[in-house]
């Protein structure tokens, strides 16, 4: 009799921590980390060379889908994913746009997302109705993707996942 008591409260402490956990993620971290929300938000200035870089892309595109692969090129070289990663420097979630701009590597979904909305809306080939920011859980943790519409069809594109091999138009894989 014992034994099954000290079993149910494992089975309910274990329950609680995951709940706990699920919320912690899906729930908490829309609302304190910046850009992890729904929301679409557009910042009214940029960088200089920010502004540059998208410009020098909107020449060399004839079209959405065009801007959408060669800013998704650009970014994905600049910046990548990485598994845990995060959990190391919990402050790279708020970084602010001008400070990632200026800077390589590492980026978690939410800011490497962010940078790609901004060069979408900015070219002026896409509108903030045009985007839809997906989350999922991810090996462990929530994601962030994106959903563009390019001739009335969602696409998803996720520059973090590239690094594990996810080419634009496929969905990331999580458990």
């Amino acid at each position: 009799m014992i034994i099954y008591s000290i079993l149910l409260i494992i089975i309910k402490l274990s329950f609680a921590i995951v709940i706990s956990y699920f919320l912690l993620f899906f729930v908490l971290s829309r609302f304190f980390i910046p850009y992890f929300n729904k929301r679409i938000y557009i910042p009214e200035q940029i960088p200089k060379d920010m502004e540059k870089v998208i410009n020098n892309l909107k020449k060399q595109s004839k079209n959405k889908k065009e801007f959408l692969e060669k800013a998704h090129e650009y970014l994905s070289k600049k910046y990548f994913g990485e598994d845990y990663a995060m959990f190391k420097d919990p402050a790279c979630f708020f970084q602010r746009i001008d400070s990632v701009w200026t800077t390589k590597g590492f980026m978690p979904c939410n800011i490497q997302n962010q940078m790609l909305i901004i060069f979408l809306i900015k070219s002026g080939f896409f509108k903030k109705q045009d985007i839809k920011k997906i989350h999922m859980y991810y090996y462990g943790s929530i994601h962030q993707y994106i959903e563009v519409k390019i001739n009335n069809k969602s696409m998803p594109v996720d520059i973090w996942s590239t690094a594990y091999g996810v080419k634009m138009g496929d969905r990331p894989k999580g458990i």
